[in-house]
């Protein structure tokens, strides 16, 4: 299913020509403008509550740790996104993860899986529309995944 963008003035025009008059010569009232938006943002939004429309959706590539950059200090404890695994420190340093016998861990075992508002500059609107490990938009038998709401943002019970 594809939704069409539309404007506001596009919808007002349509429904002077539903009323028989040219959008072009016809000289809706502003009050009447404002009340044909109300409308329209009422049925947008009771549309909205029974689903989310995929089209809608933003759809990002967020992991649950920052990413490690090269040459990039870390800390003993600080766990990082690197070569598709998370990985924690095991002691300060800017070593790369994943060496065998480096500095660094896996640890996809036992971290708390989370998004945070402020790295991904995400808010609550974004996680209404759901946590998802592949994208929506292009799987059909994508669901969301199981999250809880925290202070910071959201932990998401992936098992």
């Amino acid at each position: 299913m594809n939704y069409r963008p539309t404007t506001t003035k596009a919808i007002i025009d349509q429904i002077a020509r539903l009323r028989g008059w040219d959008p072009a010569a016809a000289a809706i009232p502003q009050s009447e403008c404002e009340r044909i938006v109300q409308l329209a943002n009422a049925a947008l939004l009771r549309a909205w509550s029974f689903a989310p429309w995929p089209q809608l959706l933003l759809v990002r590539r967020v992991t649950y740790r920052p990413e490690w950059l090269p040459g990039e200090y870390c800390q003993e404890g600080e766990q990082v996104f690197c070569g598709g695994g998370y990985w924690e420190a095991k002691c300060d340093t800017t070593e790369a993860p994943g060496a065998p016998g480096g500095d660094w861990v896996r640890c996809e075992a036992w971290m708390l899986p989370s998004i945070d508002y402020n790295a991904w500059g995400i808010d609550e609107i974004d996680l209404a529309a759901g946590v998802y490990a592949v994208n929506p938009e292009t799987r059909a038998d994508a669901l969301p995944l199981p999250a809880r709401r925290t202070a910071r943002g959201c932990s998401v019970a992936t098992r």
